[in-house]
C-alpha cells in the first residue's frame, strides 16, 4: 500500500512538473520604429487546452477607429500572430479590429490610469512605463515584462528596445550602464528611472 502511494504520489509530481515548466515564445514586430522582437514565457505543452494561453488579459477597452466613431468592448489583445487584433463581437456581428483601423485603444485602470495605446502596422503600443525612459508594452498593462520599445524623455523617437538602444540612452548612468551591458534590460530601466 505505501509503494502504491509513493507510485501515485510520484506520477502526480511528474504531472504537475510537465504543466508548470514555463516555455518561451518568441516574436517579432514591425513598428513605424523598427522591427521589436519579444519573448513571453507561456505555460509548457497544455494538452487540454490545445496550446499555449496567451498572456493577454480581458480587460474593457475603447476603441477609437480612424473615423473618429468609438465602441467599448470588454476583449483581450490576440497576440498569437505576427500582427495582434482583437477579435470581439459588436450587435451581433464577429469583428476582427487591427491596429491599422484604429487611431488609438484605451483601458482605465483599477486607479483611474488612462492606459492608451497607439496603432502600428502590426500592434498597438502602450506606455507602460513613464519615467526618465519611457517604456512602451504590447500588451495593455502597466510595467516592464513585456516591454519592447523605449524613448528617453517626451518627443524623442521610439526604439526597439534591445541591448545597443538602451546602452545609448543609459551611458551618463553607470550603474544602469551596468545592467544594460549584462542584458537585464528592465533593471538598467527601472535604475535609470530611479
Amino acid at each position: 500500500m505505501v509503494k502504491s502511494f509513493i507510485l501515485s504520489l510520484a506520477s502526480s509530481l511528474l504531472v504537475t512538473t510537465a504543466f508548470a515548466q514555463m516555455m518561451p515564445m518568441s516574436n517579432t514586430i514591425r513598428t513605424p520604429y523598427g522591427n521589436a522582437t519579444y519573448t513571453t514565457w507561456v505555460p509548457g505543452p497544455r494538452m487540454y487546452y490545445g496550446g499555449p494561453a496567451s498572456p493577454s488579459l480581458k480587460h474593457p477597452f475603447t476603441i477609437v477607429f480612424n473615423g473618429d466613431s468609438s465602441v467599448q468592448v470588454k476583449a483581450k489583445i490576440d497576440i498569437s500572430e505576427k500582427n495582434h487584433v482583437i477579435r470581439t463581437k459588436i450587435n451581433r456581428q464577429k469583428l476582427v479590429i487591427k491596429p491599422s483601423d484604429t487611431k488609438e485603444i484605451y483601458r482605465i485602470d483599477e486607479t483611474g490610469l488612462k492606459i492608451v495605446g497607439m496603432p502600428t502596422d502590426s500592434c498597438w503600443l502602450f506606455l507602460a512605463v513613464r519615467g526618465k525612459i519611457n517604456g512602451y508594452s504590447y500588451l495593455a498593462e502597466k510595467g516592464t515584462g513585456s516591454l519592447i520599445a523605449i524613448q528617453r524623455g517626451e518627443g524623442s523617437p521610439i526604439l526597439p528596445l534591445n541591448k545597443n538602444n538602451l546602452e545609448e540612452m543609459v551611458a551618463d548612468n553607470p550603474e544602469a550602464l551596468k545592467f544594460a551591458k549584462k542584458k537585464k534590460l528592465e533593471k538598467a530601466i527601472t535604475t535609470f528611472n530611479k
